[in-house]
C-alpha cells in the first residue's frame, strides 16, 4: 500500500536535526523520518500513525491527536477515508488476532539495526513497533481489547463529525488549477484586500495560509505544498506563473486606491 506521508501531519523538520538541535516536533505531529528514505517500507507512516493512534497517546488525548492530524493534513478526504476504511478496520483486526507472540527476529533473520527502533532487513527500512505483529502482542500482554474498542468509538464520532462537516460546508468552487488560486489569494495579500496569517517573527506563515486556502475553497486536488509554492514570491514556480499572469494583462489595483 502506498500511502503519501503528507495526508498525515508530519514535521517539516527532519527528526535527525530535531535531535541535533534537542527540539521537539508540534504536538501531535508524526517525526520526520526523510533520512531513511527511500528505503522506508511503503506503509511506514500509515503504521507509525496507527501506532500513535491506539497505543502511544493516552485515550483523553484522542481527540486532539485526531483534529491535529486532519487539520494539518494536505489530504483531508484521503486522511477521513484512511480512517474509515483502514484504522477501523484495523482495530476489528488487532482485537481478533492478539496473542503473545515473537514480534520480529531469530537467529535464522540478519537485520541491521538503527536508532529508534529501526532495522533494514532485505533493502527495506522498518520499525518493529509499527507492525500488527507488535499491536497483537502488546494488546495481549496489557489487556487492552476493552481500550481499542473504546479508541474505536471515538473514531468513528470523529469520522461522523468531519463528514457532517463538509456536507454542510457551503463554500466557492474554485475550477481553476490550484497554483492559479494561490497565486491570485497572494496578489490579495500583497495589494491589502487579505490578511494573511504571520509567524512570531511577522513574516506570512505560508503552511497556515495554505489551510486557509484549503477551507475557504472547494478546489479540486489541493495539496498544502503546492499552494505553498505559489503562493511565495521567493520561489521559482510563484515568479514563473508571474511572468505568464503579467503577460496576459492581468493586475489587482492596491486596495487604497480604489474608491
Amino acid at each position: 500500500m502506498q500511502l503519501d506521508k503528507y495526508t498525515f501531519a508530519v514535521d517539516v523538520i527532519s527528526f535527525k536535526e530535531r535531535k541535533s538541535d534537542n527540539t521537539l516536533p508540534p504536538p501531535y505531529f508524526l517525526k520526520n523520518y526523510n533520512f531513511y528514505e527511500p528505503k522506508l517500507e511503503d506503509d511506514f507512516y500509515y503504521m507509525y500513525f496507527l501506532n500513535e493512534l491506539l497505543f502511544s497517546h493516552s485515550i483523553l488525548e484522542i481527540e486532539d491527536f485526531l483534529n491535529t492530524q486532519f487539520n494539518a493534513s494536505q489530504n483531508r478526504t484521503r486522511f477521513i477515508k484512511i480512517l474509515n476504511f483502514l484504522v477501523l478496520p484495523a482495530i476489528d483486526k488487532i482485537v481478533e488476532n492478539a496473542k503473545n507472540s515473537i514480534v520480529f527476529g531469530g537467529p535464522e533473520i540478519k537485520a541491521k539495526e538503527y536508532d529508534d527502533g529501526f532495522i533494514e532487513f532485505q533493502g527495506v527500512i522498518k520499525n518493529t513497533s509499527y507492525s500488527f505483529e507488535f499491536f497483537y502482542n502488546i494488546t495481549f500482554n496489557e489487556k487492552l481489547k476493552k481500550d481499542l474498542e473504546k479508541r474505536k468509538t471515538i473514531i468513528e464520532t470523529f469520522i461522523i463529525e468531519k463528514q457532517s462537516l463538509n456536507a454542510e460546508r457551503n463554500v466557492l468552487k474554485w475550477i481553476g488549477k490550484p497554483s492559479h488560486l494561490a497565486y491570485v489569494i497572494r496578489k490579495l495579500v500583497d495589494e491589502g484586500y487579505i490578511e494573511a496569517p504571520q509567524k512570531l517573527n511577522k513574516e506570512i506563515n505560508f503552511t497556515e495560509l495554505s489551510r486557509q486556502i484549503i477551507n475557504s475553497f472547494n478546489v479540486k486536488s489541493p495539496k498544502e505544498n503546492t499552494l505553498r509554492s505559489y503562493s511565495s514570491v521567493e520561489t521559482q514556480q510563484y515568479q514563473d506563473l508571474d511572468i505568464k499572469f503579467t503577460k496576459e494583462g492581468f493586475h489587482i489595483p492596491d486596495s487604497g486606491s480604489v474608491s
